[in-house]
C-alpha cells in the first residue's frame, strides 16, 4: 500500500506545472512522521485565503507538487419508501385530524411523509404505533410540518422523523387540522443514514434589522468574503414565546438575492427550533425575512453558520516542511491519481496546519493594457470612427462625381 501510494505521488510531482509567483498565500504543514495517508481539516480561516473556492490548495514538499485528495463530511443515506395503506381518516373531536397507515407486515421505518393541498400553514404532528390498533406507542410528539408560499417563491417540509419501528400499524395526528381532505396521502420510508460532520464556519451579529408595513422584518448578516461554505443556520433570540415562518436569502452583491431556503422559529413550552436547514451555500451576505404578522419583530440577537468538514488527504512520504499554497483566482481544481484511485481513509493521521503568511515570491498578474490605459483605448476607438467617416466620405464624393 505504502509503496503504491509513493509511486502515485512520484508520478504527480512529474506532471506538476505549480508556479509559486502565483500564489498570494502559504500554510506550513507540521508532518513529524510518515504516513500512507495524512489529513487536515479546512477551516474557516482556509476558505478566506483561498480564491477559487479551494480549487487553488497546492501541497508542496521540496519544491514538488504533492497530490491530494480533497474530502467533504456530507453523510449519505439510503432510503426505501413504503406504501402503506391509508385507514380511518377523519377528525377526532377535540384531538384534530388522525389517519392510521396499515403497512401489513413487520418492515422497519422510520419516516412519514404527507401528502397535502394547504398552503402557508405550521402544524405539530403525533406519531405512535402498533401491532393491534389497541395499544399504541408514542413515538413523537413534537413533529413539525410547515409550508410558507409567498409570490413566485414556495418553502416547505412535509417529513417527520421518528425512532425506528417495526410495528404494522402507525397513527398519525395533526391538532390543527380540522377537515380529512387536507390530508391527500400518507407515506412511510426506511431512511438507513451516516449522519454528516459539520464544523462551525462564522458566528455573526446582525449588520442590519429593517422593519416593514406588511409586518415583516428582515436581518442582514455579513461573512466578510465571498465563498465560506454553510448549509445550517442556527438562530439566537431573544426571550419569549414566539413562532415564525423564514425565509432565507443570499447575496455576493447585496443588490442581487437568492432564495436559499427557509423554515420555521418557534419556542413553547413543549418544543424550541431555531435552525434551519439550507442547500450549501457560498454567498457572502445573508438576509433572514421574519414573517412576525401583527407581533412585534422577533429580536434576532445573531446567527452561527455551520458547514460540512472538509479534510485534504495527502501521502505524507517523507517527515519535514511541507506547505499549502492558496490565493490563486485563476487556478483551476488539480487531477491527481492519487484521488482518484484512492479511496478516502477514515483514519488518516492527523497533521497540524500552521499559520497563513504571504508568500514572498508571489506576484500580482499584470493588469490588461485596456485596464492600465483606459484612455488610450478610447483615443483608438475614436480614430478609428474617424477614419471610417473619412473612408466613407471619401466614396460618397466619388459616386458623385462619377
Amino acid at each position: 500500500m505504502k509503496l503504491a501510494l509513493s509511486l502515485l505521488a512520484v508520478s504527480c510531482s512529474l506532471r506538476a506545472d505549480f508556479d509559486v509567483q502565483r500564489w498570494q498565500f502559504r500554510r506550513p504543514i507540521e508532518v513529524k512522521e510518515t504516513a500512507a495517508v495524512a489529513a487536515f481539516a479546512v477551516y474557516a480561516s482556509v476558505y478566506r485565503d483561498s480564491r477559487a473556492r479551494l480549487r487553488d490548495l497546492r501541497i508542496i514538499r521540496a519544491g514538488s507538487e504533492t497530490p491530494y485528495q480533497l474530502r467533504t463530511m456530507s453523510g449519505s443515506h439510503e432510503e426505501v419508501e413504503l406504501r402503506p395503506t391509508l385507514l380511518n381518516k377523519a377528525v377526532v373531536p377535540q384531538i384534530g385530524l388522525q389517519a392510521v397507515l396499515d403497512l401489513n407486515g413487520h418492515v422497519q421505518h422510520n419516516r412519514l411523509r404527507l401528502v397535502t393541498g394547504q398552503k402557508n400553514f405550521k402544524e405539530a404532528v403525533r406519531v405512535e404505533t402498533s401491532d393491534d390498533r389497541r395499544n399504541w406507542a408514542l413515538l413523537r410528539n413534537d413533529g413539525l410540518i410547515f409550508d410558507i408560499s409567498r409570490e413566485d417563491r414556495d418553502v416547505s417540509d412535509l417529513t417527520v422523523e421518528y425512532p425506528v419501528s417495526t410495528r404494522r400499524y402507525l397513527r398519525l395526528t395533526i391538532p390543527g387540522w380540522n377537515d380529512p381532505a387536507y390530508l391527500k396521502s400518507a407515506w412511510l420510508l426506511y431512511r438507513k443514514e451516516v449522519h454528516a460532520v459539520r464544523d462551525v464556519m462564522a458566528t455573526l451579529t446582525p449588520v442590519l434589522t429593517e422593519g416593514s408595513k406588511a409586518g415583516t422584518s428582515s436581518v442582514l448578516f455579513d461573512l466578510g468574503f465571498e465563498d465560506l461554505p454553510y448549509d445550517r443556520l442556527d438562530i439566537s433570540t431573544g426571550p419569549g414565546v414566539f413562532s415564525r415562518d423564514v425565509e432565507v436569502f443570499v447575496s455576493n452583491d447585496r443588490n442581487n438575492w437568492f432564495l436559499a431556503g427557509g423554515g420555521v422559529l418557534l419556542r413553547t413550552a413543549e418544543r424550541t427550533q431555531l435552525s434551519i436547514q439550507v442547500q450549501e451555500q457560498w454567498s457572502r451576505y445573508i438576509k433572514l425575512n421574519i414573517f412576525n404578522g401583527d407581533d412585534a419583530p422577533l429580536p434576532v440577537q445573531g446567527v452561527t453558520l455551520q458547514g460540512f468538514r472538509r479534510t485534504v488527504q495527502f501521502p505524507a512520504t517523507a517527515p519535514g516542511p511541507y506547505w499549502l499554497y492558496l490565493g490563486n483566482a485563476a487556478a483551476k481544481e488539480p487531477s491527481y491519481d492519487f484521488a482518484r484511485l484512492t479511496p478516502a481513509v477514515s483514519n488518516a493521521k492527523a497533521v497540524s496546519l500552521g499559520r497563513s503568511e504571504s508568500n514572498q515570491q508571489y506576484q500580482a498578474p499584470a493588469m490588461p493594457w485596456t485596464d492600465r490605459y483606459p484612455y488610450l483605448l478610447y483615443a483608438v476607438l475614436i480614430g478609428a470612427v474617424a477614419v471610417m467617416g473619412y473612408i466613407t466620405w471619401r466614396f460618397l464624393t466619388k459616386l458623385k462625381t462619377a
